[in-house]
């Protein structure tokens, strides 16, 4: 923070510090296992933190040399670190695409940054539910889309955001976005790079813990269908392998489906119609019903979401009415 002190990265691992005036080497310091990119001292002069492209970052005592903590994370190689003006977090850039912000005193991760780039060939396929038009499916940009994660996994995101990034479950992946309905929360991201208690809206379940329960399993006929008339019949069946199935949602053209029109369900015990889902009674872990639906003119996208209390699944089907022209919505 005086200006005597100059720090500089080496191929080998190690940092030197030297004296600005003399353009003495004061000493070197080691520990990282490949080559430095970067280094920066906290604003008081006393710490020094150091990026490597053994992915780790390092924090340093610039007076003795002593390595203090190291900070795992990234996956990729860290090109650039840097301390907030207050000396109290480190932020870190990476070549996994991720910038991460550091708790300097503890080392403990406070959140993940992620952009997103590029042309999205594969999620927008129909097997996630996205509502995106069909014509744009292999060429829809994700330029821009971005998401702000804990280590826990609460998160804010752009609209489109939470499809790209990915949960792992053994050899199941499946997108954060089906965790939404619980980790969706921008009160806890606010709160966290605040240095606050997490709010009351925060669930007492990591991602981690959640990831366990997979979306429920979620088929719909007909696949695709072109009708002669306005109404059209739906069928769905929902299974799930750990968990009851908890409420389901049915929108056709993105508009959630009401009281009135969800009592026409049949074909399952233990399904209640609220104002704009069906709840599920009786800790039912399969699921078939049968929902007769009135149709626009044109295409009808109609989605159906299923919930399980942790993860939810989302399928859609195109139903086509044909009607003569003119006809109204």
């Amino acid at each position: 923070s005086d200006g005597k002190l100059l720090a500089s990265t080496s191929g080998d691992g190690t940092i030197k510090l030297w004296d600005t005036v003399g353009g003495r080497e004061i000493r070197s310091l080691s520990g990282h296992a490949d080559v430095l990119w970067s280094v920066a001292f906290s604003p008081d002069g006393k710490l020094l933190a150091s990026g490597s492209h053994d992915s780790t970052v390092k924090l340093w005592d610039a007076e003795t040399g002593r390595e203090i903590r190291s900070l795992s994370g990234h996956p990729g190689s860290v090109r650039s670190v840097a301390f907030s003006p207050d000396g109290r977090r480190i932020v870190s850039a990476s070549d996994d695409g991720t910038t991460r912000l550091w708790d300097a005193e503890s080392g403990a991760e406070i959140i993940s940054l992620i952009g997103f780039s590029g042309a999205d060939s594969q999620l927008v396929a129909a097997g996630r539910g996205v509502l995106i038009p069909s014509a744009e499916q292999n060429a829809s940009s994700i330029n821009g889309e971005w998401i702000a994660v804990t280590p826990d996994g609460y998160y804010v995101a752009s609209p489109r955001g939470d499809r790209y990034l990915n949960v792992r479950i053994g050899n199941t992946v499946t997108g954060i976005d089906s965790f939404r309905s619980v980790f969706d929360n921008p009160d806890v991201v606010r709160a966290r790079l605040a240095g606050e208690p997490d709010p009351p809206s925060k669930k007492n379940v990591t991602i981690q813990q959640a990831a366990r329960f997979l979306p429920p399993e979620l088929s719909l006929q007909p696949d695709a269908a072109s009708t002669g008339g306005p109404a059209a019949s739906l069928s769905v069946s929902i299974a799930d392998k750990n968990l009851p199935i908890q409420t389901v949602k049915i929108m056709v053209n993105g508009r959630l489906l009401g009281r009135d029109e969800l009592a026409a369900v049949s074909g399952a015990p233990g399904l209640r119609a609220n104002r704009n889902s069906l709840s599920v009674t009786g800790g039912q872990q399969t699921l078939s019903f049968s929902l007769p639906l009135r149709l626009d003119p044109g295409n009808n996208r109609v989605e159906v979401v299923a919930f399980n209390g942790f993860s939810e699944n989302r399928r859609y089907v195109d139903l086509f009415w044909d009607a003569p022209a003119g006809t109204l919505p």
